[in-house]
């Protein structure tokens, strides 16, 4: 490919001058100077990797009589026609005008160095658009076309006067504003395939209502910063958006457009069945060889249209097999040599023309390109026809009388099986129809299709269909067994699916039972044809009738009916290894994004035996770089460095599924605080993964077992107004994590489940608990929210739009920002094993703890430690709580709840002999409510040099409660050990 033309004065020196009787273009100084090819720079930048070839290629946008015409002979004697332009008034550097003629279609490789020159500066000022080959072409490319595309550079759209949209799922690259109002998008990507380039495109134009021919592998795209020439006045085309990070691969894709996935997958099975039609077409290529071989009796003119379909065929069968970047080399050897066959009279030039075509741009190649190929190829192959001397005469016959062609059929046949049998190895039928007739048996057919081993009676049985269903699904179906409508999972691609979802999905592969026995009904022809060939004609009925048999069972399995029946029998073969509860629980951290899967600190491809029934509903990015999420963040912590790093790293913990820490999270503050902000933002992004729970399925009245309904499998459970309701200590500590739980669907039965999920309540008051359980206590941890988030500021900050409405949408900058955001935090929670617990966390704990409205905290400070050590008689504690509770004017627990709310603190009913008490029983344990105010579950840690001397400390950070002079600490334990004391960190 030629270097870029660079315009110079000796060059224009040397250019025809003086009075011109062509059609020309006047030089305008004004558009010459408003050329930026700075701007195409800036884009192709964005594009390329480093060092790799940019191809430019200019074509005339005005109306042909503006351009000259020319012709010629090439030196291979192939006439060409071109248009020239002529650009009069071109100033030189000496001050003189001169003019410029040069072709309007020019091909050049370029480097960013060479275009930042502006090479194509005065075609384009003869209304000649600059285009540039948006994928990457080889190094040694010589032509622009898909044979010659190296790497797929980009995704994109040409909006063809449909509206840019206001957002997309996925930040673009770059927007180009070609000509007024139209508008061309692009998606830099690293890793996508050759061959799904053209069915990303033509989802990507459905989609969006764009050019749904731009979808060529080699397509040209106009450069931003030159003019577009169609109307006289021109339009400088404009880079309106450029995002040179926005950089994508091709699970981003994936993650980010829902339907994207399945367009692929339709791609890849009408590749499959072009792939079929071409193994079809050489199996016909083979019968008309083997017909030609075993007739020696045959007309010398029927040989000869024999030969010529037989050469069609196998052409065609070669370029529809034909891998990507070998099709249109392919195309021309395919013209040519078909050229051989039309000029010797034995095809018809115009259904080659036809047949070629079809296939062509069946594999991808453009109208342009395919046109040009054959008119190329069949004008070759016409200057030398066939020899067919030979062709239908006895030396021909004994040539062609091996059948070796027709078994070499089975290498594309898609069935197993041994190599197709010559005549004398195919046995005679062994049954007959009701009128008489010889006919094969089940049993032969199954054998002559190698299916012996499949244990049926009948290739055509429901039993056969099923066997043929796991073949073509194979591990990406499962039958669960017991789950109520629900049995039948589905792997998409990303994650698994159950319920109506599955059987539509599942319907798919059942669809494909005809397209599976059409190799076996194509096999059974081919036997017929060699029957035939011999001279076995009753033999090659029975045979073709067979084939008959085979063609009406692949009809029948598209009813409805024997779908069914095809999928009642089947769920042998795809029944699931072990208990669905255990194989499709959540995995700790395992935590599946859209486009890939965060695997602890690792992020990789999606995977089918992560078991994954969902997911999360946002794409996984490695960088967070602020935005819209920055600023609420700063607000809701008022600043507070270290609070966002503990909300972070609690985002963290909640995503990692792992609830291995005893802790329940409880959000509390004042209205338009964040605290709803922070838990529906995790509830966005988690999608089925999170689930609401209602303050009275924590008040412990028979819901336990519909309680861990509601956080089985589940990352987050969130209960909002945590405040209005007394709630069950005893079952919140059972629901806080760590250990298993009952699980009651309705009319199911009840199970026992490991926890995945992590428990917040949110609350404007304190929650109320119906006891003070010490455990509890040591499992709370207050997230605090004091600060105003300022909805007026907000609505600025989005458009105008309500926080509300933004935080609930998937795909806004709000809910992505704070997705990456919150996975770093599981990335740095599963490095460090730790949970960063602020001083403000702590002091907030400890505040919230004293002010939580729990209805026996003052009653168990009336006891004191000698007395509850050496025990109180059942009766007499139950009536001094009785009082207390009259004193109070707060209503007693029941006989029940009293006992429960009593082995929960930690004392043991025993007899005495006389009369049952209430004990403490700890050795060398003091009675924990001897002194209430003291942070027993903390550990205070001065900001001084001295823990006597906390006045004099300079703070760290700032702290909510200003008042306090100390910071605590929140300790926790992952791993079950004895905690640690650090600075201000939660050591797991």
């Amino acid at each position: 490919m030629k270097r870029p033309p660079v315009a110079s004065g000796a060059r224009m020196a040397g250019l025809q001058s003086g009075l011109l009787l062509r059609p020309s273009f006047d030089f305008c100084l004004a558009k010459a100077s408003a050329i930026q090819p700075d701007e195409s720079v800036r884009l192709l930048a964005a594009l390329r990797l480093k060092g790799e070839p940019i191809c430019l290629q200019t074509f005339a946008d005005g109306p042909a009589d503006l351009y000259s015409a020319k012709t010629g002979t090439g030196k291979t004697g192939k006439a060409w026609k071109s248009k020239e332009f002529c650009l009069i008034g071109v100033p030189q550097s000496s001050g003189k005008m001169t003019q410029m003629i040069g072709r309007t279609e020019q091909i050049s490789s370029c480097s960013l160095e060479d275009i930042s020159q502006g090479p194509f500066k005065y075609p384009n000022l003869a209304r000649c658009s600059v285009s540039f080959t948006v994928n990457v072409l080889k190094p040694n490319a010589q032509q622009r076309n898909a044979d010659n595309v190296q790497r797929v550079a980009a995704v994109f759209i040409d909006l063809d006067g449909s509206p840019l949209p206001d957002d997309f799922p996925l930040k673009p690259t770059a927007v180009v504003e070609s000509s007024p109002g139209r508008f061309h998008v692009y998606w830099a990507v690293h890793d996508l395939e050759l061959s799904g380039f053209t069915a990303v495109q033509k989802y990507l134009a459905s989609l969006y209502g764009g050019d749904a021919a731009v979808c060529d592998l080699a397509r040209v795209m106009r450069l931003p910063g030159y003019w577009h020439g169609k109307r006289e006045d021109g339009f400088l085309s404009q880079l309106l958006e450029l995002n040179s990070d926005a950089q994508y691969k091709r699970a981003d894709l994936l993650g980010c457009f829902d339907g994207l996935a399945d367009a692929l997958e339709a791609a890849e099975v009408a590749e499959a069945a072009r792939l079929q039609k071409a193994a079809d077409q050489l199996a016909r290529a083979a019968v008309l060889k083997a017909e030609m071989a075993s007739s020696p009796a045959m007309n010398r003119a029927a040989a000869q249209q024999k030969y010529g379909q037989t050469i069609l065929l196998g052409e065609l069968s070669i370029l529809g097999s034909t891998a990507q970047g070998g099709r249109n080399h392919q195309l021309y050897k395919a013209a040519a040599a078909l050229g051989e066959c039309v000029a010797a009279g034995i095809l018809e030039k115009s259904s080659v023309e036809a047949e070629l075509t079809s296939v062509a741009l069946a594999v991808g190649l453009d109208d342009d390109e395919t046109a040009s190929t054959i008119h190329s190829g069949l004008t070759a192959g016409m200057k030398k026809p066939r020899d067919l001397s030979n062709i239908g005469t006895r030396a021909d016959v004994r040539k062609k009388k091996s059948l070796s062609q027709v078994s070499a059929v089975t290498a594309y046949m898609k069935v197993s099986g041994p190599a197709l049998q010559v005549a004398d190895q195919i046995p005679a039928p062994e049954v007959h129809t009701d009128n008489g007739k010889l006919d094969y048996s089940d049993a032969q057919v199954l054998s002559l299709l190698g299916l012996n081993s499949w244990g049926v009676v009948s290739p055509h049985s429901e039993q056969a269909h099923a066997i043929r269903l796991k073949a073509i699904a194979r591990d990406d179906l499962m039958y669960v067994p017991g789950k109520d409508g629900r049995e039948w999972h589905v792997w998409t691609s990303r994650h698994w699916r159950d319920g109506t979802g599955a059987l539509a999905l599942a319907k798919r592969y059942v669809n494909k039972l005809s397209a599976s026995l059409a190799p076996e009904t194509a096999r059974l022809e081919v036997l017929a044809e060699v029957l035939s060939a011999a001279d076995r004609q009753e033999d090659a009925a029975a045979m073709n009738r067979a084939a008959r048999r085979h063609m009406r069972a692949a009809k029948a399995t598209e009813e409805n009916k024997r779908q069914r029946a095809v999928f009642d029998l089947s769920t042998v073969h795809f029944l699931a290894p072990h208990d669905a509860h255990e194989l499709f629980a959540l995995r700790p951290w395992v935590l599946g994004f859209q486009n890939g899967t965060l695997d602890g600190n690792e992020f990789r491809e999606h995977r089918r035996d992560d078991y994954m029934l969902s997911l999360l509903r946002v794409p996984y990015a490695e960088d967070w770089q602020g935005g819209e999420w920055e600023e609420v963040l700063n607000r809701m912590t008022g600043g507070d460095v270290e609070l966002a790093q503990s909300l972070q790293d609690v985002a963290g913990y909640i995503l990692s599924g792992s609830s291995s820490q005893r802790v329940v999270f409880i959000a509390y503050g004042p209205a338009r605080s964040g605290k709803s902000t922070f838990s529906a933002l995790l509830e966005t992004m988690l999608g089925d993964q999170a689930n609401t729970i209602e303050p009275k399925h924590l008040s412990g009245d028979g819901v336990r077992g519909l309680l861990g309904s509601r956080l089985w499998n589940r990352r987050l459970g969130v209960c909002h107004e945590a405040g209005k309701v007394p709630i069950d200590s005893e079952l919140l500590k059972t629901m806080s994590g760590g250990d298993n739980y009952t699980v009651k669907h309705l009319y199911k039965d009840e199970f026992t489940a490991q926890p995945t999920h992590a428990l917040v309540l949110v609350a404007n008051d304190p929650p109320r608990l119906d006891g003070l359980d010490p455990a509890l206590r040591e499992r709370v941890v207050a997230l605090p929210f004091e600060y105003d988030l300022d909805p007026q500021g907000h609505r600025e900050l989005f458009s105008g739009r309500k926080l509300e409405e933004v935080r609930r949408e998937p795909h806004s900058a709000l809910v992505r920002e704070f997705s990456v955001w919150a996975a770093q935090g599981m990335r740095s929670v599963f490095r460090s094993r730790s949970i960063f617990l602020a001083p403000a966390v702590a002091l907030a704990t400890a505040k919230l703890w004293d002010e939580m409205g729990n209805e026996m905290g003052g009653f168990w400070e009336t006891l004191k430690t000698s007395e509850i050590s050496l025990g109180i008689g059942v009766r007499e504690l139950r009536g001094r709580y009785v009082d207390w509770c009259g004193l109070n004017e707060i209503k007693a627990l029941p006989s029940r709840k009293w006992d429960k709310a009593c082995e929960a603190i930690g004392l043991d009913k025993k007899s005495t002999g006389a009369e049952w008490i209430w004990k403490w029983s700890r050795a060398g344990v003091a009675w924990p409510f001897d002194n209430l105010t003291s942070l027993t579950t903390s550990q205070k840690v001065t900001t001084g040099k001295s823990e006597t001397a906390p006045g004099g400390a300079q703070n760290k950070g700032d702290i909510s409660h200003g008042e306090f002079a100390e910071k605590t600490v929140k300790l926790v334990n992952f791993a079950g050990e004895a905690p640690e004391v650090g600075p201000l960190k939660v050591v797991f």
